[in-house]
């Protein structure tokens, strides 16, 4: 029995070699394409100025997530131009903009591959910097409102009230909701407030990686992690849908909104939403055949024909 667990940990020690050797092949080889002369001319073109910086912010972001490792190096390029059109860091650390990497199922000469690509999200600070550079605003506020210090909300005004001598404990007050504040440079002023439940109904819809972290208690989404920062950038996207905005601005949130789109990808053929990566792996044909034959036996018994739906293929 000793043998056996030392011949266990000793395959584990191998695996775990190979695949830090496979991470540090695939974190070259991007390191390799970005510095490549005639990409890095390209970014210092868009970029207006040297675009060794930024390439540096890449490569910290891929060395500080191993999934960002697998990505094609050409995606990771593409959220680089990107980033350099709207001229934020994608250093993680920062939190202007991130590296986010994606499974993207897609069929190629009738077969399934699956691939790990990055794409472009902008964080928080990175959306006040465009609004503020747009030079229409004067400021921008966002915020947590917990259930202490929250009094109402008119639905019809918009206007929302909170008491302000109240101090919330924001370790253990139940949060209300979420707000976005802007003002512009000619005195007019616009704000949302959404209640919590509002917000979780939008990222269960449009974030799998937040119903999949919800599903099997993980926390691999930033919606997992950093749900209120999360929350307030989604107020504040959608206040900023009704103040001017520049055109890095409208850039800006049409990436984010994309990076949205992106989670609900569907078949052009069949018009079928594609299971991702993790559907895939998760998928017991065992169990799925199991649940047929049980299925097909009771539609049997009772005699009545069953309708067919897309389900079912």
């Amino acid at each position: 029995m000793i043998h056996l667990y030392i011949f266990l940990y000793l395959d584990y020690i191998t695996f775990q070699q190979k695949s830090e050797t496979e991470n540090l092949k695939m974190a070259t080889e991007i390191s390799k394409y970005l510095k490549q002369d005639n990409i890095m001319q390209q970014l210092s073109e868009t970029l207006g100025r040297n675009s060794a910086p930024l390439v540096t912010s890449a490569l910290t972001a891929v060395a500080n997530n191993y999934q960002l490792k697998d990505a094609t190096p050409v995606s990771v390029y593409t959220s680089l131009m990107k980033a350099a059109a709207l001229n934020l860091t994608v250093d993680p650390n920062l939190g202007f903009a991130y590296l986010v990497p994606y499974k993207r199922n897609f069929k190629e000469n009738g077969q399934w591959v699956n691939v790990t690509e990055a794409q472009l999200q902008i964080g928080y600070k990175g959306l006040v910097q465009l609004a503020l550079r747009s030079g229409q605003i004067k400021s921008v506020n966002t915020g947590t409102i917990y259930e202490s210090e929250f009094k109402g909300y008119n639905k019809i005004t918009g206007e929302f009230t909170i008491d302000e001598t109240i101090i919330p404990d924001e370790d253990n007050d139940e949060v209300a909701g979420y707000f976005a504040y802007v003002q512009l440079v000619n005195g007019g002023e616009v704000k949302q407030f959404s209640r919590k439940k509002q917000i979780e109904h939008f990222a269960k819809k449009y974030s799998k990686a937040y119903s999949y972290d919800l599903d099997n208690n993980k926390k691999s989404s930033p919606w997992s992690t950093e749900f209120n920062a999360m929350a307030e950038k989604t107020v504040l996207k959608q206040v900023l849908k009704f103040v001017p905005m520049s055109l890095e601005m409208q850039e800006a949130v049409s990436v984010d909104e994309n990076d949205m789109k992106w989670a609900k990808r569907v078949d052009e053929v069949t018009g079928l939403e594609i299971p991702d990566q993790q559907q895939i792996e998760n998928f017991d044909k065992d169990d799925y055949a199991a649940k047929k034959m049980e299925e097909l036996k009771a539609q049997s018994q009772n005699k009545q024909p069953k309708e067919v739906t897309a389900e079912d293929f």
